[in-house]
């Protein structure tokens, strides 16, 4: 355990998204953005505060530029996630991104995406596809334009230990998982923004992890929530491929041991 100001060990659990949608037709209505509404919005009694983390992770003020990070859908949602043309559930929907394909070799296998940028929650992505060759079989045709998208029930692969205050390895430790656990292992609640190779994360753990084996510490800051318990820090060192790790990609930066703000 590195000298974390005021670390805690944590026992996450698993949290979701609010529901949305629009009728098509006769087709099921596509989501916005859809996992379990009951612990969507903890009550303001069990949420902690801005005020009450000075130096926690915060999106960025207006739109963001990135550099085409690779997602993934893991919303199983049936009907799918809206595209919109904006971000927002006020703009109009231009497509849908498929949810994860079952029985394919690789299963579920999420659609992947780009991320080229950000804006209040919401995610520019294009190049939206099923990788043939994990399938095994041929794949449904995916939305071929761009859009945006919530970022919340997506995932985004990030191999490192640490998740930091601000999108700079110079800013606060607010996540540690060293000596040797890897954020990548963590589930995600959902990518909040992202700018240049740098992504916010909200992140929960697995569950079923046994106590005593908790993956990481954290610093006060990083709190977003108790009940359900969620963790907020930006991360980067983005592997672009599910299946196994990238060679050379770490988003440690350099190892020092420093308190977190």
């Amino acid at each position: 355990m590195s000298r974390l100001g005021c670390l805690c060990a944590v026992t996450l659990v698993m949290t979701g998204c609010e529901q949305g949608g629009e009728r098509a037709g006769n087709a099921e209505p596509a989501a916005d953005f859809n996992v379990n509404t009951a612990s969507a919005t903890p009550p303001a009694e069990r949420t902690a505060m801005a005020a009450d983390r000075p130096n926690a992770a915060v999106p960025p003020g207006g739109r963001t530029t990135c550099n085409d990070l690779v997602a993934f859908m893991t919303d199983r949602d049936p009907a799918g996630r809206n595209v919109r043309a904006g971000p927002g559930t006020s703009y109009r929907r231009v497509g849908v991104i498929p949810p994860p394909l079952t029985g394919a070799e690789y299963d579920p296998l999420p659609a992947s995406f780009e991320i080229s940028g950000s804006e209040n929650g919401w995610l520019h992505v294009r190049g939206i596809a099923f990788d043939e060759t994990l399938a095994g079989r041929p794949v449904p045709e995916a939305f071929a334009g761009e859009g945006w998208i919530s970022g919340r029930g997506i995932r985004i692969i990030v191999q490192t230990r640490l998740g930091f205050s601000a999108a700079s390895h110079d800013s606060g430790i607010l996540i540690d998982g060293r000596p040797d656990q890897f954020l990548e292992g963590w589930s995600q609640r959902g990518v909040v923004a992202c700018t240049g190779d740098w992504v916010l994360i909200d992140w929960t753990e697995p569950p079923g992890t046994p106590p005593g084996q908790r993956p990481a510490a954290w610093a006060p800051a990083a709190l977003l929530s108790e009940r359900p318990l969620i963790l907020r820090a930006w991360s980067t060192g983005v592997c672009a491929i599910m299946e196994t790790s990238c060679d050379g990609v770490s988003g440690d930066g350099p190892y020092t041991e420093r308190p977190a703000n």
